[in-house]
């Protein structure tokens, strides 16, 4: 099993209990095989650790855990499952979401065809009401607005060669990790195909923010660091296309977690 793993799926575990087991099935239920899933329970407060016991109890050459000592956040608990990660490819699924069968497989398919560093596809967003399903341009104004990290598939050397981890941010860790991808010339193929359903969690790490804080700044933040890093090796146009990424990023921290 471990000299065929081609995928490696990291899945961060807080406080998930209700929608973990769904997760799951859906990533072990794929047309695709070479794969492997790593769990990282970052201290989650509720029974997630006891779902993920018996998961691994059952599938136990599929599944792997790795348990944080202290509580580190969204990113940094990714950062550990792409350390540990044995798969030529990493791919995130958040734990209250789940993906199609053929996902990976779709992925997969056009990452080694076409040879790139990373392959966007778009998503559904799921509410009690209804599922929305959000595409994406083949563009790169589009490409680097759409700041998730899920429903994309990343080949792990462009990672490692680049030293490209999530930061501690806790809010825009996304943001930061593909805006640093694309100032280190990430080549890419978006992709015409839905499979990431994005379930819109009343717990969930955005929906549960704290709205004193200042969002707007902590994006000028992010984008100041990254610019601090990377400012030296990005031609004029790029910084172009930063600073209006910026100023996306900055306008929608206004309008969703500020409330206009």
């Amino acid at each position: 099993m471990l000299n065929k793993i081609k995928v490696s799926v990291i899945v961060p575990v807080y406080d998930v209990q209700k929608y973990l087991a769904k997760c799951l099935n859906s990533i072990l239920n794929q047309s695709f095989s070479e794969y492997e899933i790593i769990c990282v329970n970052d201290c989650s407060p509720d029974n997630s650790q006891a779902v993920l016991d018996k998961y691994y109890k059952k599938y136990p050459d599929r599944i792997r855990i790795i348990i944080n000592k202290e509580n580190l956040g969204l990113g940094l608990s990714r950062n550990r499952g792409i350390d540990a990660a044995q798969g030529e490819y990493i791919m995130f699924v958040d734990s209250d979401d789940y993906i199609k069968t053929d996902y990976i497989q779709r992925y997969y398919e056009y990452a080694r065809e076409g040879k790139v560093d990373a392959v966007i596809g778009g998503y559904i967003r799921v509410s009690k009401s209804k599922e929305t399903i959000h595409s994406i341009s083949d563009n790169i104004w589009a490409t680097l607005t759409y700041g998730i990290s899920c429903a994309k598939m990343y080949r792990k050397d462009f990672l490692n060669k680049n030293n490209l981890r999530f930061s501690s941010y806790k809010c825009g860790e996304d943001v930061h990790f593909n805006t640093c991808a694309f100032c280190c010339s990430m080549t890419y193929k978006v992709i015409p195909y839905e499979g990431y359903y994005y379930v819109d969690n009343g717990k969930s790490i955005t929906n549960t923010m704290n709205y004193k804080k200042n969002h707007e700044e902590i994006m000028m933040n992010i984008f100041l660091d990254v610019l601090e890093k990377y400012g030296n090796r990005i031609c004029s146009d790029q910084k172009d296309v930063l600073e209006y990424v910026c100023y996306v990023n900055i306008l929608n921290a206004l309008l969703q977690f500020n409330r206009g």
